[in-house]
């Protein structure tokens, strides 16, 4: 006999049962005093719930972090994940749309009947986020996906309807995110061993384990420059950015100075550095933080210019120096990238349905490394293999010798999860293609390779997918193209993150 879902949240989560009672069945989460206790209680055993929008990619890190301080305390911290959703006319809405919905109806429907296994759903769901991932991720958490999908035909809208009503009051859209630490907002420091320390001191002395404590650096604290756009939606610091950085500076705790482009140009501190891409983000050049960045300077990551060591990956922003090229709209993909690969399928399907704007000029890019061998001849890699560099090479023969048949090709190619397979003929019959003729030219194709490795290194491209429009507005993903003008109408991509090279 199935019980109220509402029992079954409560049995995961610490939700005050007042609050599951007294959430309003229509209108705004309630907005006044929290009903939250004000104080977690020191107990022997910690209960960690996760409230997120179950394919946004951005706030999978906490959930790494959550798990990686379940294996440290083991069974003293439970951790549970829960979907939110939000409501449009009546009907559950997501900004990534009905396969979001549908996932989070998984998870209900896992709360439900299978709530041990939940969480190791979520650890496979996150090695293969791909639209029909989901069935190798129940698999991996032992429970049939038959069994799964007709559970949630048969009572997942009613599933996922009690879980939105339980926790409309922790929320104020789908795209919200929270933890809860025995009911309390998680409010500590989001790293590896601020999150284990915070958790560990919310248990009983008799139930903590010995955290070493590492040495605080006590010299000054180095400053970071974050030059920022004044206007527009692009080139706007990123909190989550310089949160990221000043991680990386493991406890150098830096001083944070905003400061508005137009202001550079005055400023003695960027007179040897070069801002053309906003958000701008540098560190003060030390001998402290260039000891503890060495890693990410040897890597490219950081450059020294002047007395800053200046960060050059590009993820979302704008080039202030770059000639705009109207209609234009460069699209950095790796081939076997599931996320990039779902990028061109969200652009096949918006070209087919005419959702983009007109006369727009789409040219498609690869991010691989190109370099040479002990021999001195060509030699190449990228993140997956070299299975993907070869389709990355297949492709761009393709896009020069067939442009007409070159969209044909991709959409047979990204079917399902065929884009990984080596069978790339039958991709290539489809689209009208004799495969001999790509393997015949495959050899003294290969310095198209070079010349893509080089581009995507003058332009900091590192993560597939990354769009560039009208060569100096960068985005780092297809849902972002939603932002521009003449792609509102674009379908969300259901996955939305990025592979880095």
């Amino acid at each position: 006999m199935r019980k109220s879902l509402a029992a079954a949240v409560a049995a995961v989560m610490l939700v005050p049962a007042a609050l599951m009672a007294g959430a309003p069945a229509t209108g705004p989460a309630p907005k006044a005093q929290s009903p939250l206790p004000a104080k977690p209680a020191v107990s022997s055993k910690i209960k960690a719930e996760f409230f997120w929008a179950p394919l946004d990619q951005r706030p999978l890190q906490y959930y790494f972090l959550l798990d990686a301080v379940k294996r440290r305390l083991g069974s003293k911290f439970e951790t549970s994940a829960i979907p939110l959703v939000s409501k449009k006319d009546g009907k559950f809405a997501s900004p990534r749309g009905d396969s979001e919905i549908n996932e989070a109806k998984r998870l209900a429907a896992i709360i439900k009947k299978w709530p041990a296994r939940e969480w190791d759903y979520i650890t496979g769901r996150t090695f293969n986020p791909a639209e029909l991932g989901w069935k190798e991720a129940a698999a991996f958490a032992g429970i049939d996906p038959a069994k799964l999908e007709a559970e949630v035909s048969k009572n997942g809208e009613a599933d996922l309807g009690e879980i939105y009503e339980a926790t409309r009051a922790l929320q104020t859209s789908g795209n919200q995110v929270m933890i809860l630490f025995n009911g309390k907002p998680f409010d500590g420091e989001p790293t590896l061993l601020g999150m284990l320390s915070y958790a560990n001191n919310m248990l009983s002395k008799d139930s903590r384990i010995t955290v070493p404590v590492l040495a605080k650096y006590t010299g000054k604290p180095p400053r970071m420059y974050v030059v920022s756009s004044s206007t527009g939606a692009f080139g706007q610091s990123d909190k989550g950015m310089v949160d990221g950085i000043a991680r990386a500076l493991s406890g150098l705790t830096p001083e944070v100075v905003n400061v508005k482009y137009e202001d550079v140009a005055s400023n003695a501190v960027f007179k040897d550095a070069e801002v053309s891409f906003l958000p701008f983000y540098a560190i003060e050049d030390t001998p402290d933080t260039e000891g503890v960045l060495k890693q990410y300077i040897d890597r490219g990551t950081f450059k020294k210019e002047g007395s800053l060591l200046v960060m050059q990956a590009v993820e979302e922003g704008m080039y202030v120096n770059r000639q705009r090229e109207p209609g234009r709209l460069d699209m950095f993909v790796m081939a076997h990238c599931p996320y990039g690969v779902q990028a061109e399928k969200s652009i096949i399907n918006a070209k087919n349905k005419n959702l983009l704007p007109p006369d727009l000029k789409i040219h498609i890019h690869y991010i691989l490394t190109a370099s040479k061998d002990q021999n001195g001849m060509p030699a190449y890699s990228s993140l997956h293999g070299m299975g993907e560099w070869e389709e990355d090479l297949r492709q761009l023969i393709i896009a020069k010798n067939h442009p007409d048949k070159f969209w044909a090709y991709l959409a047979a190619r990204d079917d399902g999860d065929s884009y990984t397979s080596s069978l790339w003929e039958k991709a290539a019959v489809a689209a009208g293609i004799d495969p001999s003729e790509i393997t015949g030219a495959f050899e003294q194709s290969k310095p198209m390779l070079d010349a893509e490795a080089a581009l995507s290194d003058e332009m900091h491209v590192n993560s597939s997918p990354t769009f560039i429009y009208e060569n100096n507005v960068v985005i780092g993903g297809i849902n972002g193209l939603r932002k521009l003008a003449g792609f509102e109408k674009m379908e969300v991509s259901p996955v939305n993150g990025s592979c880095g090279k």
